[in-house]
């Protein structure tokens, strides 16, 4: 690759309006290149068999340190394969992503698509709290973000088809719901399915009303969501559960936070459970909640496929493996009393609470922490990393 960096001043001296350099696939260093006259540089890695070569983040990071040196343009077009990427939540590896490519587009969680040939070519973005979030839909001056798009569920490929045929022949009944952050700019938080079949239908306008609601972070509008859902659905409590669950990565970090400050003395007016949380959300009770969390875990396949397809109750399906179950009550397949016992999150460490394997949960910085720790003070604790 270095060596064919020569042909740069091929581009140069060519009498084309915009020069565009690509350099793709990208499959060893570059060190240096002369940007004299180019207007973009464009990098990506090699995709489509098994065998495709690899590309790697610092190779890409060396491109885009010259481009910034050379104030030239850069655009990072996607890492070809998704083993490439390092990034595993990278969300543009979905694609129903806006900008899903092979094998993902973002490098450290930021999208480099600049493009000089257009009069704008700004990543369109909303202000959430502080922080930019892209924009997938801009439509009816309404406006959709991943976070919340992808929150739940997304409606099946054959089934948004009848939908969005449906939308074509009837419109849409239900008002698409939306709240206005403080630039301005409505934030689609109920309807994201309904709005997908609009724009797909071509539909010229869309019902839409807005909520007036205190919203201090993104993680209040997950939580609204998911409570909203119980207002428009008839559900049977296993639904209702799991639909609640989806908010679980939500409350596990408030409780995360609620316990470094604990840890740092500060005063906790408000403690949170994850398990009553999730309970509260779903409207069942926190032994409901705790016997599901034991057969997800647990219990066999069958005993799974039965409570998808509502041949068993959440009780019945917690009986089915309660014969594993030692003399202490406590399920073989659960995490024992080690020594140490390290959770991986604050929800296991208040399982094991609850099932008594433990007396109290400590949260700990520095994993080395640990083995300062007497043999019976490690049996003790249930120990969260942070």
């Amino acid at each position: 690759m270095q060596a064919s960096t020569k042909k740069i001043d091929n581009l140069r001296a060519s009498g084309a309006k915009r020069k565009f350099l690509s350099v793709e696939p990208l499959i060893e260093e570059i060190t240096e290149m002369d940007l004299t006259g180019i207007d973009l540089v464009l990098v990506g890695g090699e995709s489509g068999s098994n065998s495709a070569r690899p590309i790697k983040k610092e190779w890409i990071l060396r491109v885009k340190q010259i481009c910034e040196e050379q104030k030239v343009p850069f655009f990072f077009k996607q890492w070809g394969m998704k083993r490439n990427n390092p990034d595993p939540n990278d969300p543009t590896l979905n694609k129903e992503h806006r900008y899903h490519a092979k094998g993902g587009s973002m490098l450290d969680g930021k999208l480099y698509l600049s493009n000089p040939s257009v009069s704008d070519d700004k990543v369109p973005t909303i202000n959430l709290f502080g922080t930019e979030c892209y924009i997938m839909d801009e439509a009816y001056d309404l406006n959709t973000i991943w976070e919340l798009k992808s929150y739940l569920p997304m409606m099946e490929d054959e089934l948004l088809k009848q939908l969005t045929n449906d939308v074509k022949k009837n419109g849409v009944n239900d008002p698409i719901l939306y709240w206005v952050n403080p630039e301005g700019k409505k934030l689609v938080i109920e309807g994201h399915t309904r709005l997908s079949a609009a724009i797909s239908a071509r539909k010229k306008t869309v019902p839409s009303k807005e909520i007036h609601e205190d919203f201090q972070n993104l993680d209040d509008i997950k939580l609204w969501m998911i409570k909203h859902q119980f207002q428009r659905r008839n559900l049977s409590s296993l639904e209702r559960i799991e639909l609640a669950y989806h908010s679980k990565d939500t409350i596990e970090k408030a409780a995360r936070e609620n316990l470094s400050k604990a840890g740092k003395g500060e005063n906790i007016v408000n403690p949170i459970d994850t398990t009553a949380e999730i309970a509260k959300i779903a409207g069942v009770g926190r032994t409901t909640v705790i016997r599901y969390t034991n057969v997800v875990a647990n219990a066999s396949q069958s005993v799974l496929k039965k409570l998808k397809k509502g041949e068993l109750s959440i009780n019945a399906a917690y009986s089915s493996i309660k014969e594993d179950e030692p003399k202490k009550g406590i399920i073989k397949s659960e995490p024992k009393a080690i020594n140490p016992v390290i959770a991986k999150t604050v929800d296991e460490a208040m399982l094991l609470l609850e099932n008594e394997n433990v007396d109290a949960i400590l949260l700990v910085k520095d994993k080395s922490k640990i083995d300062e720790l007497t043999t019976k003070q490690k049996k003790q604790f249930a120990f969260v990393i942070v």
